[in-house]
């Protein structure tokens, strides 16, 4: 028969602390579709670059 009381009576010692230059390392951007961001900033200066030549908002649409 198990003893349920097991978990109860273990001690609970604290985790050693990690020191700040291992921890970094945890939180280091993963990029798993290399390239993807720059492609978007590729496509966002485009499309502010046609923005401003088309003179911004005041293009010729009614904004309602």
């Amino acid at each position: 028969m198990a003893n349920n009381d097991f978990d109860a009576q273990a001690p609970v010692l604290p985790r050693p602390r990690m020191p700040l230059s291992q921890r970094a390392k945890i939180f280091i951007p993963f990029d798993p579709l290399k390239g993807y961001q720059d492609a978007l900033r590729e496509k966002e200066r485009e499309a502010e670059m046609q923005h401003n030549e088309l003179g911004g908002l005041d293009s010729g649409f009614e904004i309602c």
